[in-house]
């Protein structure tokens, strides 16, 4: 079984490589991020590698979830949805009501995590101004948001 532990900076060459590798934006992943950003990631015991990761953003009351990737050999093995609750309940502990997403490609998976698809232009002048919304992510991303 992977353990699901927050991310810490000797993660950050393998939460790179795993992003890069599904073609995921990076840019804004620095070792010290020119934003809040919390990584939670999912480390395979028997491997000592990182079999998946999700970012979360603090994005003025809100969270923005994002940079989520699992490789594709720990796939269909629920490792995503222990990554989102983990981060779910750190998000809570923070006082989060409200995330956002930005997805071209996992949009059904949230939506079994009970988030819904919204319109772009709803979004909170907060995510909307977020270097994720405004340049890192296609205009074709499909905004989502869920209450806590």
């Amino acid at each position: 079984m992977n353990a699901i532990r927050p991310g810490h900076s000797g993660d950050y060459e393998a939460i790179v490589s795993l992003l890069e590798r599904d073609g995921l934006p990076v840019a804004d992943c620095l070792p010290e991020p020119p934003v809040e950003l919390r990584f939670f990631v999912a480390e395979d015991p028997v491997e000592s590698r990182l079999a998946g990761c999700i970012g979360l953003q603090h994005v003025g009351e809100v969270g923005l979830v994002r940079s989520f990737v699992v490789s594709p050999d720990h796939r269909n093995r629920g490792i995503g949805a222990q990554l989102l609750e983990a981060l779910h309940a750190h998000a809570r502990r923070t006082g989060m009501s409200q995330l956002y997403l930005l997805t071209t490609t996992a949009s059904a998976f949230f939506a079994r995590h009970g988030y819904r698809a919204i319109p772009r232009e709803t979004a909170p002048a907060a995510i909307r101004a977020s270097t994720e919304f405004s340049s890192l992510c296609p205009a074709s991303a499909v905004l989502m948001t869920r209450s806590l």
